[in-house]
């Protein structure tokens, strides 16, 4: 039997550049690179943010971050997280589900949010959860 160390950061260097695939939740089909251009589609065209503009805070190609704004392309995670970064919002939740303009906006301050739940107990997140319950059924 062999065994071989594993080294994360060297797993997510190699994994970097491999396009999205598409991951099966319960018996919905989710595509994460799919949300990803649709979110930033809307976003970029909300807020007049410009193919041309974003290529050039990135390094990325202006016809690479056209052809996945446009759902041409599947993006790396490598591409969807330099883009992410350059419009100010975060890649996280860009790639959980289709979002509103309104909603990507806040992005940002929500992957905050998301790097602070992460580091609850149990306890915590069971009292978080009956918080957020308690704020869904009071639409």
């Amino acid at each position: 039997m062999h065994s071989l160390p594993v080294d994360l950061y060297s797993l997510q260097l190699a994994i970097k550049d491999l396009p999205f695939t598409t991951g099966v939740i319960g018996s919905d089909s989710v595509s994460y690179g799919i949300n990803f251009q649709r979110n930033i589609d809307k976003y970029m065209e909300a807020e007049g943010i410009s193919h041309n503009s974003i290529a050039q805070k990135t390094g990325v190609s202006q016809k690479t971050v056209w052809s996945v704004a446009s759902g041409r392309s599947t993006p790396t995670l490598n591409t969807a997280e330099t883009v992410a970064n350059a419009v100010g919002v975060d890649v996280r939740v860009m790639l959980g589900q289709e979002l509103t303009a309104q909603q990507v906006a806040r992005s940002k301050k929500i992957g905050k949010m998301l790097d602070q739940i992460i580091q609850l107990n149990s306890e915590q997140l069971a009292t978080l959860n009956g918080v957020l319950k308690a704020f869904a059924s009071t639409e």
